[in-house]
């Protein structure tokens, strides 16, 4: 490690996979940036930061300045087939541990001899970078959702079990966990009811550079041109495509709206990167009137395009958080989300909630906001209100406030 550790404060490393990750970014990937951009705004001379990634040690403030050594270069076809052979081998138990325990080794060989006060991981199932002996250091893992228990059916096999895995080892070797909502910590509370660490919530938050309440109608219509969105009325759903996030149901929903004669000019626009088993669903969009595929949306352009929506809908069938949610309700657009999890702590009284198994009700929601201006106003005016309770910023912040009780 190039960088020399100052004992005169206390030392935490912080696991960065994805950080500076650019083009399609999940939630998670999200999470990583944004908190650790904030964490460099806002912590004190108390804490000296160092971030690891692929197997490098840095400090934050030059991981920051300097930001393109993190980019991961484009995959040779070497990478390509040994990512291929892993994910085959990954379904295996025993070459997962294997694999995992030599991982762990090396990690730990390494940093042994630095003695960092906290080691922060922020995604579950990276935990074998904490997995042994790590004397006089204290353990904290972020934990999003339990979701690969709760409903593993909408999971690829190899994710489920290296995230529980992950989950489970924090229950029992992390002085501190940290989830994103009160939900996950319920739902943690209720697999773990014994844990004796401490557990902390830490609420994610939105870039107010990126969402906000764009006025400007030009701006707006020059990004509909952009993804070739034609109608004056849209409702917009992002995220990743994969059947957590209840598609059929959606545009099953849709479809009944546009049967309404007032509701028949809308379209519904369904924009993120396309993620797994969803070869059924897309047979069905396939002949869904009124339904457009626009894929990834570059982040100068998530405010227009949640600003030139009539409604944004997230009908999900269970969140760790619901990041979307959050953000669009940063740009004023109303929202209907499902009536489960953690989505009604995100939006309060300030979006219209559904029974995401319920086409039907879906669509009542939707038909609400789609025809009631004075609707679409107000809940325009308090979701914007409400979305400042969220911020990185404040979620940084949390975070420092956990270091602090677990170092006391």
């Amino acid at each position: 490690m190039s960088n020399s550790i100052d004992k005169k404060k206390h030392t935490v490393l912080i696991d960065a996979n994805k950080f500076g990750l650019t083009g399609p970014i999940d939630g998670s990937a999200r999470y990583v940036n944004s908190l650790l951009k904030a964490m460099h705004k806002e912590h004190s001379n108390k804490f000296e930061i160092f971030l690891l990634f692929n197997r490098k040690i840095i400090l934050i403030e030059n991981a920051i300045k300097d930001i393109q050594m993190f980019k991961e270069s484009p995959p040779s076809a070497l990478s390509w087939i040994r990512m291929k052979v892993n994910r085959y081998f990954e379904q295996f138990n025993i070459i997962r541990k294997t694999v995992f325990s030599i991982k762990s080794y090396l990690f730990l060989k390494k940093i042994n001899s630095y003695r960092f006060d906290i080691i922060h991981i922020l995604l579950p199932h990276r935990y074998y970078f904490i997995k042994g002996s790590l004397p006089n250091t204290i353990l904290v893992m972020s934990i999003h959702d339990l979701t690969c228990k709760i409903v593993p059916q909408f999971h690829l096999y190899a994710n489920t079990q290296s995230t529980w895995s992950g989950i489970v080892y924090s229950s029992l070797s992390c002085e501190g966990i940290i989830c994103v909502s009160e939900n996950t910590k319920r739902d943690f509370l209720n697999y773990f009811p014994s844990y004796n660490g401490i557990l902390a919530v830490t609420h994610l938050g939105f870039d107010d550079k990126l969402f906000y309440k764009e006025y400007n109608h030009n701006r707006i219509e020059e990004v509909k041109r952009k993804y070739a969105i034609t109608s004056r009325h849209y409702i917009l759903s992002l995220f990743t495509l994969e059947p957590r996030k209840n598609l059929i149901n959606l545009i099953l929903a849709f479809e009944s709206l546009r049967q309404n004669s007032n509701c028949s000019h809308i379209e519904l626009i369904i924009a993120g990167k396309l993620g797994w088993k969803m070869d059924e669903d897309f047979k069905f969009i396939k002949d869904a009137a009124g339904v457009k595929l626009i894929g990834y949306v570059e982040e100068q352009d998530l405010a227009p395009l949640y600003n030139g929506a009539v409604a944004f809908c997230y009908p999900s069938f269970y969140e760790g958080f619901g990041l979307p949610l959050l953000e669009a309700m940063a740009c004023g657009t109303p929202v209907v989300f499902g009536n489960n999890s953690s989505m009604p702590e995100v939006v309060g009284d300030t979006g219209l909630s559904c029974n995401p198994n319920s086409p039907k009700d879906i669509m009542i929601q939707l038909h609400k906001i789609c025809t009631n201006d004075d609707l679409r106003s107000k809940l325009s005016q308090e979701s914007i209100k409400r979305s400042q309770q969220f911020g990185w910023s404040k979620c940084a912040k949390e975070t420092f406030k956990l270091y602090d009780k677990l170092l006391d």
